[in-house]
């Protein structure tokens, strides 16, 4: 393998490609532009065509991803001398996946390491810092969007809203979002917060709830533990429970 690159001395260079159905909706980074700019870059800087490993309607937040994982093994074999990506979140949505991969892998094997965005080269002292502060911030756009989405959820469990999924026992729908208290089922919810301030264990519970003939909200007899703790967690706003 690396015997042919000391004979012609011309680099490998692969683009890596990632994108998943929702970043491509919002964003618009299908695989073709990131693919075009990356060719557009090759170009421009005198470099071999690329060679293209894709992950498409794939998560950055799993590191599982074929693509990926055919990525990493490529680097670890020394196929790869320079890689590009369109942007770092191509990589990873976590800010520790993208810098244990630059350091363990891209550093250590002695890649060149391009991100087309934010304009870093890792063969220089300033590209190697530059990507280690993108990384940080990348994390911290992921970390707002999930505040901004728990606090959404919370607000909407607060005012008895629906979040999404089935109706949450001791409620029923009115209307598209709102929740309000089904009194026959709200006993049973009351009945599951006194066993429990009893220190009944969640399968203790639903035990209990077996034993009594009371049944889930689509008539099953058998709880499930989570459905226990689902409704012992909730945020209830009934002042008469």
């Amino acid at each position: 393998m690396t015997s042919s690159k000391k004979k012609t001395g011309i680099k490998k260079v692969f683009g890596y490609l990632r994108v998943s159905t929702t970043e491509q909706a919002r964003d618009g980074i299908s695989i073709a532009r990131q693919k075009a700019k990356i060719e557009a870059y090759c170009e421009v800087k005198g470099l071999p065509p690329p060679n293209f490993i894709l992950d498409e309607g794939v998560s950055g937040f799993k590191s599982n991803r074929p693509g990926y994982k055919e990525l990493t093994s490529n680097c670890l074999s020394g196929e790869i001398d320079i890689l590009i990506v369109h942007d770092l979140a191509r990589l990873s949505r976590s800010v520790r996946d993208t810098l244990s991969f630059v350091e363990d892998i891209i550093q250590k094997h002695g890649i060149e390491f391009v991100s087309l965005r934010e304009d870093i080269d890792t063969t220089t002292p300033v590209g190697k810092a530059f990507l280690g502060i993108n990384a940080v911030f990348n994390q911290l756009y992921i970390d707002e969007i999930s505040y901004r989405t728990k606090s959404a959820l919370d607000y909407k469990k607060e005012n008895n809203e629906k979040t999404g999924g089935t109706i949450p026992f001791g409620y029923q729908l009115v209307g598209k979002q709102k929740l309000i208290p089904q009194e026959g089922e709200m006993e049973t919810v009351r009945y599951i917060h006194q066993l429990r301030k009893e220190s009944y264990s969640l399968r203790e519970i639903v035990g209990d709830l077996f034993d009594n003939g009371i049944k889930t909200k689509t008539g099953k007899k058998i709880w499930s533990p989570k459905v226990v703790r689902d409704i012992l967690e909730r945020q209830m706003t009934n002042k008469k429970m």
